[in-house]
């Protein structure tokens, strides 16, 4: 389904850039350098936007830019890949990026997250869905990054 985002009307800064369409100068990346690969899929734009904000450049939104993005192309929505690199990549970008007082702070949140997810998969008759979100966390305890087999 084809999707139009309520964009302003002049460039506004903004917290994050997909990392599906962006354009960037070269000093930038020289600085912060390129996406995470230990992500591989989900929150690696993220992390990528909150590493360039932090050596204190601006992100900004161009509202004459059209991009047109195929979402969920890769793995497919709701498929055991696209849960299992949400839930393990959620829990990288926290560790990475959060101080340790919002690090202890997400945890309460994560499991409320995971067990209504967990319900709402089984509500659905989705029963295949849950092993990859307990694979992601297990990997991420684990030290397993970047692109694995799913």
């Amino acid at each position: 389904a084809r999707q139009a985002l309520k964009v302003p009307d002049q460039a506004t800064e903004v917290d994050f850039i997909s990392g599906c369409a962006l354009m960037v100068k070269r000093a930038v990346v020289e600085q912060v350098g390129l996406l995470d690969p230990d992500f591989f899929l989900y929150y690696e734009d993220v992390d990528w936007s909150t590493r360039v904000r932090k050596a204190g450049y601006r992100l900004v939104l161009t509202p004459t830019s059209v991009i047109w993005h195929k979402e969920m192309k890769a793995v497919g929505k709701r498929s055991p890949a696209h849960e299992y690199y949400v839930s393990r990549n959620n829990l990288l970008f926290m560790r990475k990026q959060a101080s340790s007082f919002f690090w202890a702070a997400f945890w309460p949140a994560f499991i409320l997250k995971v067990v209504l997810k967990a319900f709402w998969f089984v509500a659905r008759g989705q029963f295949h869905l849950l092993p990859a979100i307990f694979l992601g966390i297990r990997d991420f305890f684990a030290g397993r990054r970047g692109k694995l087999p799913v």
